[in-house]
C-alpha cells in the first residue's frame, strides 16, 4: 500500500522503524538534505559514516508549509519529491532485496496520477531510472 507523508513526519516514522532514510537520501545524491559524519563505532569495532537530516528539514515549525513529501511502500521503496511550479524528484530508493520488482515504477506512476497536469522532473544519472522516467514522460534534469 502506497503511503504519503510530509518529509518531517516521514523522518520520524523512518527512525521509529529503523529505516535509515537520511543515508538513502545521501546515496541518491540529495546531499543538501543531510549532514554526514565519519566516526568510530565501538560496537562493531570500525569507523563508519552516519547521516542525519539537517535541522531545517526536521523542524516541526516548518512542517505545515514544507514543499517536501515522501511516497512510500513501507520497508520496500521510497520517493522524496518537492512540490513547486513543477514536481522535482530528489530520492528514488528501493531496499536491496526488493529491487527489480517494479516498486519505483509503482511509486512514479502514483506520483504522475497525483499531479497529471504538472511537469515532473528527476535529477539522476541512473540509466535504469532514466529509462522508467522516459517511459512515463518525465523530464530528466541530468542528460547523459
Amino acid at each position: 500500500m502506497i503511503e504519503e507523508y510530509r518529509l518531517q513526519e516521514f523522518i520520524s516514522l523512518a527512525a521509529e522503524r529503523e529505516i535509515d532514510f537520511a543515508e538513502y537520501t545521501h546515496k541518491c545524491g540529495a546531499t543538501d538534505f543531510v549532514d554526514s559524519s565519519y566516526g568510530y563505532d565501538s560496537s562493531i569495532g570500525k569507523s563508519v559514516f552516519s547521516y542525519q537530516f539537517k535541522d531545517f528539514y526536521t523542524n516541526p515549525r516548518f512542517s505545515s508549509v514544507s514543499p517536501y513529501f515522501v511516497l512510500a511502500l513501507m520497508g520496500i521503496s521510497y520517493l522524496l519529491y518537492e512540490v513547486s511550479d513543477e514536481i522535482m524528484i530528489w530520492v528514488c530508493y528501493t531496499e536491496k532485496d526488493c529491487r527489480g520488482q517494479g516498486n519505483i515504477t509503482t511509486l512514479l506512476k502514483h506520483l504522475k496520477g497525483s499531479f497529471p497536469e504538472s511537469d515532473i522532473v528527476i535529477d539522476t544519472y541512473n540509466e535504469s531510472l532514466r529509462g522508467i522516467c522516459n517511459q512515463l514522460s518525465f523530464r530528466t534534469f541530468r542528460e547523459s
